[in-house]
C-alpha cells in the first residue's frame, strides 16, 4: 500500500517541500556569513572576504543538501570528517602557524582590556600572513558549517543557532570592538526569523516555512529602521564590564598569569604580574619542561623580570625606556654585551657547563635560562634576548643547550674585562634610573611594619639575637664593601620577613583596593614566594639597592639522567644589581633566608658519589608542604640547611582537553533542554483537545520513529487518512488505538538500538 505523507515532517501542499528547501539555505547562508565575518571583523582579522564568502556559500549548499536529505546525512558527516581530518593532518603545520597568527589578531583585540599575554608570533610578509589566515579560517569554517547547518536545519533551535555563533565574537564585544555592522545584522536578521518559525511551527507545523518567508522583508525593513536609528560606535555596557572583570578574575585565578594566551603552543609569555591575583595556590604535579646537565645541582632558572610596581602588579619597562642604552633593537647589545651576559664574563676560569632543557611539555614561550649565562645573543637560533628581562623562543622550537659558568659567583668574580666593563657602566647608569623607585607611600609602610617588628623582637630574646647578628655583619661592612655589603643586606632583610610573616600556601587573595605589599606586612602576615618577593624587592630599593621582581623554576639538576621541573618548583625571587657584576638573585622566601652561603655558584652542590651508582630519581614529591606553625618559624630541612622551599606560583592543567569541558557540557544541557522541551510539545499535540489533530500528529511521530528503526501499520495509516481527509471527528476510542501503536513502534525501535543511537535518539526528542 502506497503511504500517504501527512506529517510536519512531509508536506501534502505541493512545491512546500522546495520552499523550506530555500528557506532553510537563505537561513543557513546568513547564518554562516554572518557569523565568520562578524567574527573576523570584530578582532581586525585581515584575509581574503571573497575567498571567505565563496566557501561560506559553497559549504552552505553542501550542507543544505546533507541535512535535508536524512538518508545522506550520516555518510556525508563521516566522508566531510575523513576529508577535512586527513587534510589538518597533512597540512598540521602550516595550521598550527595560520593559528598562532590568527591568535595574534584576537590577543591584540583583548590584550588592552583582559591583559592577556601576546604570543611570540613568526614574522612574515603582509601577503603571506594574509594568505596563510585566510587558508586556517576556511578550514575551521568547514566544522563551523556543520554544526551550524545541524542547529538550523535540522535542530531549528534559535538559542542553540545563537550560541554557536556568539561565542566566537563575544569576547571582542565584551572588549568594546566593534564588528562589521552588515554582517551583525545578517546574524540578527537571521535569530529574528529562526525565532519566528520555531514559534509558528507550535501552532502551524506545515505552514511555518512559508509563514518565515513571508517574514522576510518585514523583518528586513526593521533591521534596516534600526540600523539608520542606532549609531555606529559601540560603548560596552556596565553589565559587560563586570562580566569581564569577574571572567578575568576566574580565568587568572585558575590560569595565574600567564592567562589565556599560556595555551598556545610556543607562545604566550604574561609580562606583567597580577598581583591581585595571588591567592590559594594548587597544583598538579604536571611536568613543564625537563633538564639536564653535567653541573649537578640546585638551579635557578629564571623567566620575566619585572620592574614598576604598581601596588596591584608588577609591570616591565616600555620599550622606548631602553632605546638610550640600545637595548631597543634586534640584538639587544651595549657595546656588543648583553646584560644577561655580564656576570659570566667575570669568572675566573674558562670552563662552561651545559644545560639541556627539552620543553616539549611546556607551551609558554619564554626560554627559562640559568644565571651566569655565557650563551650570547647571536650564539642560539631561534631565541631572543627580549630587553634585559626574558627570554624568548620562537614557534616550534622544544629542545636548546645553554652555556653558564656557575663558578662565576659575587665571591669569586673578577674584574670584567675592558670592553665589558665599558657596556656594565652604561648599563649601571640605567639600572639605577629604573631599578630604584619606590611608591610614594611606601615609608608609611615601612613604618608600621617596624613597630610590629619591635614588638616581636621585644618578646623573642632569641629572634632579636639573630637579627642583631645578622644586621653586625651588615654593619661591619659599611662603607660598603664590593659585594658583601648587598649581600648581607638582603640577608638580613630575609630574616626579618621570616619573623614578621608565616608562609602560607592557603594565603586568600588581597582585598580590592588595597597595596599587596602593604596588606601583607601589616595586615595578612602570610603569604608565599610572590609575598616575600615583593616585599623584599620594595626593602631593598629602599636602602639604596637596585633590584626587580623574577618569576621561573627552581630545581635540582642531577647528576645522572634528567630531571623533571614540574608546576610546583614554579617560584618567584628577587634580584639586586652588584656594581661591575650585573643581576644576581636573592630568595627572600622563608626558610632559608637568601641562600647566599648556600647557592654561592647558584646551585646546591650534590654530594660526591661512585660513578657505578644507580641514577636517582628526579622526581621530586608533589604534595603540598604542611602548614607552618603561627608560634614559631617554620623549621630549616637538616639536609639542605639554606634551601628555599620550591612553592606555586603558577599552575597549568595536564591536558588543554579540559578546556573543552564546558562548553561540551553547555552543549549537553542545551541539547537536554531540547529534548525535553519536544517531548512536552509532543505530549501536548498528542493529548490535546480534537481526536483527528491527535492521531495526524501521532502518525507524524511514527514516520520520524522509520528512521530508527519503527515502522508504520496499516491500521496507522487508515487511522491517519481518515483523520486527515474524512469529513468525521475520529473518537477517543481511535485516539487511544493510534496512540497505542506510536508506544509499539517506539519500544521496537528502542530495543534495536545499541546504547549510543539509544543517546542519540533520546537528545533528539523522541
Amino acid at each position: 500500500m502506497k503511504r500517504v505523507k501527512i506529517s510536519d515532517w512531509s508536506l501534502a501542499v505541493p512545491g512546500r517541500d522546495a520552499v523550506r528547501v530555500a528557506v532553510d539555505g537563505i537561513l543557513l547562508l546568513l547564518t554562516l556569513w554572518g557569523t565568520v565575518f562578524t567574527a573576523v571583523s570584530a578582532y581586525g582579522i585581515e584575509a581574503d572576504a571573497l575567498w571567505l564568502g565563496s566557501v561560506c556559500l559553497l559549504l552552505c549548499a553542501l550542507y543544505l543538501f546533507l541535512f535535508s536529505w536524512p538518508r545522506a546525512m550520516l555518510p556525508g558527516a563521516i566522508l566531510i570528517a575523513v576529508l577535512w581530518g586527513t587534510a589538518l593532518w597533512l597540512k598540521r603545520d602550516v595550521m598550527l602557524n595560520g593559528a598562532l597568527q590568527i591568535a595574534g589578531y584576537v590577543l591584540g583585540t583583548l590584550a588592552e582590556v583582559f591583559e592577556v599575554g601576546m604570543p611570540v608570533i613568526p614574522d612574515m610578509s603582509a601577503a603571506a600572513r594574509r594568505e596563510l589566515v585566510t587558508w586556517t579560517l576556511s578550514m575551521a569554517v568547514i566544522p563551523l558549517g556543520g554544526f551550524l547547518g545541524w542547529s538550523v536545519i535540522r535542530a531549528r533551535s534559535p538559542a542553540l543557532t545563537l550560541l554557536l555563533s556568539l561565542l566566537l565574537f563575544l569576547p571582542a564585544l565584551l572588549a568594546g570592538a566593534l564588528p562589521d555592522w552588515l554582517s551583525l545584522m545578517a546574524l540578527t536578521f537571521c535569530y529574528c526569523l529562526l525565532l519566528l518559525a520555531s514559534l509558528s511551527a507550535r501552532h502551524d507545523p506545515r505552514g511555518s516555512a512559508r509563514f518565515t518567508l513571508l517574514c522576510m522583508p518585514f523583518a528586513a525593513l526593521l533591521l534596516g529602521a534600526l540600523t539608520l536609528l542606532i549609531p555606529k560606535t559601540y560603548t560596552a555596557p556596565q553589565w559587560a564590564g563586570t562580566f569581564r572583570a569577574r571572567t578575568e578574575e576566574i580565568a587568572a585565578s585558575l590560569m595565574d598569569n600567564n592567562s589565556l594566551g599560556s595555551l598556545l603552543p610556543g607562545g604566550a609569555v604574561e609580562t606583567t604580574v597580577r598581583l591581585d591575583c595571588a591567592g590559594p595556590r594548587q597544583f598538579t604535579g604536571q611536568t613543564v619542561f625537563t633538564v639536564s646537565g653535567d653541573t649537578p645541582g640546585r638551579v635557578y632558572l629564571r623567566g620575566v623580570s619585572s620592574a614598576s610596581y604598581t601596588g596591584s602588579a608588577w609591570e616591565p619597562l616600555e620599550d622606548d625606556d631602553y632605546a638610550e642604552i640600545g637595548l631597543d633593537g634586534d640584538n639587544n647589545l651595549i657595546h656588543g654585551v648583553s646584560p644577561f651576559n655580564l656576570p659570566s664574563l667575570t669568572a675566573s676560569e674558562p670552563d662552561y657547563s651545559e644545560l639541556r632543557i627539552d620543553y616539549s611539555n611546556s607551551l609558554s614561550g619564554c626560554m627559562y635560562a640559568p644565571y651566569q649565562l655565557a650563551t650570547a645573543p647571536d650564539e642560539i637560533e631561534g631565541v631572543t634576548f627580549q630587553n634585559d628581562s626574558w627570554l624568548s623562543r620562537r614557534f616550534g622550537i622544544q629542545q636548546k643547550n645553554l652555556f653558564y659558568r656557575p663558578d662565576a659567583a659575587p665571591e669569586s668574580a673578577m674584574l670584567l674585562p675592558r670592553t665589558a666593563a665599558g657596556a656594565e657602566e652604561v648599563y649601571r647608569k640605567f639600572v639605577y634610573d629604573n631599578y630604584t623607585s619606590l611608591p610614594s607611600d611606601f615609608q608609611q609602610t615601612v613604618d608600621r611594619w617596624e613597630q610590629r617588628l619591635n614588638q616581636i623582637l621585644e618578646e623573642n630574646p632569641e629572634a632579636q639575637a639573630r637579627a642583631m647578628e645578622s644586621w653586625g655583619n651588615v654593619i661591619r661592612l659599611y662603607p660598603p664593601g664590593r659585594y658583601d655589603h648587598p649581600l648581607l643586606l638582603a640577608d638580613w632583610y630575609a630574616l626579618l620577613l621570616e619573623l614578621t610573616s608565616k608562609y602560607d600556601l592557603d594565603t586568600p587573595y588581597t582585598p580590592d583596593g588595597a597595596d599587596f605589599v602593604d596588606y601583607f606586612l601589616n595586615e595578612s602576615h602570610r603569604g608565599y614566594c610572590v609575598h616575600f618577593a615583593s616585599a623584599g624587592v620594595l626593602l631593598m630599593r629602599a636602602s639604596g639597592v637596585p633590584a626587580r621582581y623574577v618569576e621561573g623554576y627552581t630545581t635540582v639538576v642531577p647528576k645522572f639522567g634528567t630531571a623533571s621541573v614540574l608546576d610546583s618548583d614554579a617560584h618567584a625571587w628577587v634580584e639586586i644589581y652588584l656594581d661591575g657584576y650585573g643581576w644576581y638573585p636573592v630568595d627572600m622566601t622563608p626558610p632559608g633566608g637568601t641562600g647566599i652561603e648556600a647557592h654561592s655558584t647558584l646551585g646546591e652542590k650534590l654530594p660526591d658519589e661512585p660513578e657505578t651508582d644507580p641514577p636517582e630519581d628526579s622526581k621530586k614529591d608533589t604534595e603540598e608542604p604542611p602548614k607552618p606553625d603561627l608560634d614559631k618559624p617554620e623549621p630549616t630541612p637538616p639536609s639542605t640547611p639554606n634551601t628555599p622551599q620550591p612553592e606555586v606560583i603558577q599552575t597549568k592543567p595536564r591536558s588543554v582537553l579540559w578546556l573543552w569541558i564546558p562548553p561540551l557540557l553547555l552543549a549537553l544541557a542545551v541539547l537536554s533542554a531540547q529534548s525535553a522541551l519536544r517531548r512536552e510539545l509532543l505530549d501536548r499535540r498528542l493529548n490535546a483537545p480534537g481526536c483527528n489533530r491527535a492521531v495526524i500528529a501521532a502518525y507524524g511521530y511514527m514516520e520520524r520513529l522509520v528512521r530508527w528503526g519503527g515502522n508504520i501499520e496499516p491500521e496507522a495509516i487508515s487511522l491517519a487518512q481518515r483523520a486527515k481527509f474524512s469529513q468525521h471527528a475520529l473518537t477517543e476510542a481511535e485516539r487511544a488505538q493510534m496512540l497505542s501503536l506510536a508506544d509499539s513502534q517506539r519500544e521496537r525501535a528502542w530495543e534495536s538500538m545499541s546504547k549510543w543511537r539509544r543517546l542519540l535518539f533520546w537528545l533528539s526528542g523522541l
